[in-house]
């Protein structure tokens, strides 16, 4: 068995896109995703769905911060931990994966 590597740690600087195997679809606010190499299924809540289409390759997790913090009312370093975690958990789940640099606009 391959040992899994530890994911990259994800800052405020990171980024971060959607791997280019995973497809989802939104249905009642919940994200169904699809990883496509392992066939492995994830059901998202409203606001993990958010947060994964947030994820486009340009924006930092400091500006999603910025953004779900303006958006909801709650302690802004709880706020940023849980994210971080929920981030790090989604890299790990081979559902995003962090970048060097921003991509282009499509």
């Amino acid at each position: 068995m391959k040992a899994q590597s530890e994911p990259p740690s994800i800052e405020d600087r990171t980024l971060l896109e959607r791997r280019s195997d995973v497809r989802y679809r939104v249905l009642d606010g919940q994200a169904v995703v699809v990883v496509q190499e392992s066939w492995e299924a994830v059901v998202l809540n409203e606001l993990g769905t958010r947060i994964l289409e947030m994820i486009d390759g340009r924006t930092t997790v400091e500006e999603l911060l910025k953004q779900l913090a303006a958006s909801y009312e709650v302690n802004r370093d709880e706020l940023r931990r849980d994210v971080l975690s929920y981030l790090t958990d989604l890299v790990k789940a081979g559902i995003l994966t962090t970048i060097e640099s921003p991509r282009s606009a499509p």
